[in-house]
């Protein structure tokens, strides 16, 4: 009689509200450097440690946009978390790039949101929330409303880099900003108590030069932001490798097995979503710079090899 009626509650649970997360993650997003110009790419010296399979591409060049959609899709990615700059030096790539990017991936089903980057330069202005919320209003904004664009509740999905070290009261200042002009949107970052959702972006650390390590910090990492019962989303990297741009730091070559346990450890732990899914993101898509990419390259005797080791994992849950 009791083994019967806990089956049932089970039954009930699962098909009226869903008890348990999902294993399998709704959004699994790449982190997308779309700064990529033919100038930005260089041999002597080089800043790139692996050669991407399309060459020095154009990242507005809509052969090469349409590959990278192709091959995310094949493989399971369904989100493109764009680097945008709101830096004004920078809003000539941002503006011709994201456009050509965002108006494909509306094409093929493709979703994304932006990582707000370069936010930090406004710190030290005299009005550093209006600064940031302004450009994100003027700049970010008119792609709030496209059918590509995720949202979440509702509500456009925006991710600040680098935001662990910051006050909240920077914020809500930000968030009140954007809001008065923008509608609301569901912020994201490296503070709980200042964001909607706990979510990192790169999960590699600088004192230490072994693949386990860096496993054993990862597993941490996440356990303790389940522990909080707050929802949050893991990253997984597949390596990084950044001394030919800033030499100093351990480097962690790009390694399918490595890649393959950082997936597994970020779907380790509950993630407290309210319904029910999981989120998944990797570092990175095509951040050669600092060799954490999982798009193709050349340097592998099977240049979609981390491409499918993702989505082993994913088809195993």
């Amino acid at each position: 009689m009791k083994r019967s009626l806990v089956i049932a509650l089970l039954l009930a649970c699962a098909l009226l509200s869903g008890c348990f997360e999902d294993k399998k993650p709704a959004v699994v997003g790449v982190f997308y450097h779309h700064w990529w110009v033919p100038s930005r790419w260089s041999d002597n010296p080089p800043n790139h440690p692996y050669e991407p399979v399309l060459g020095h591409y154009d990242n507005a060049d809509a052969n090469v946009i349409r590959q990278h959609i192709a091959w995310a899709k094949q493989y399971g990615i369904n989100t493109f978390v764009l680097n945008f700059w709101i830096t004004d030096r920078d809003w000539w790539w941002v503006q011709r790039n994201t456009t050509a990017v965002a108006d494909i991936c509306d094409q093929e089903g493709m979703n994304y949101f932006f990582l707000i980057d370069g936010w930090f330069e406004f710190e030290e202005d005299g009005d550093p929330a209006y600064e940031i919320a302004s450009r994100i209003n003027a700049r970010a904004a008119p792609f709030f409303n496209r059918p590509g664009y995720l949202r979440e509740g509702g509500k456009p999905i925006l991710f600040f880099w680098a935001s662990g070290g910051t006050d909240c009261a920077l914020w809500d200042a930000v968030r009140a900003g954007i809001e008065g002009t923008s509608g609301p949107v569901y912020m994201t970052g490296e503070r709980r108590d200042c964001f909607d959702l706990w979510m990192m972006y790169n999960p590699y650390i600088n004192y230490c030069s072994e693949y386990d390590c860096q496993l054993e910090h990862q597993d941490d990492v996440w356990k303790d932001r389940s522990g909080e019962n707050e929802p949050f989303a893991p990253t997984a990297t597949p390596g990084y490798d950044d001394h030919l741009v800033r030499p100093g730091n351990p480097i962690i070559p790009l390694d399918p097995d490595y890649f393959r346990e950082s997936l597994r450890l970020a779907f380790k732990y509950d993630q407290h979503h309210d319904d029910k899914n999981r989120w998944l993101f990797i570092c990175t898509w095509s951040e050669w710079h600092e060799g954490s990419n999982m798009e193709p390259a050349a340097d592998f005797a099977d240049p979609e090899i981390f491409l499918k080791v993702l989505k082993e994992e994913l088809d195993s849950l």
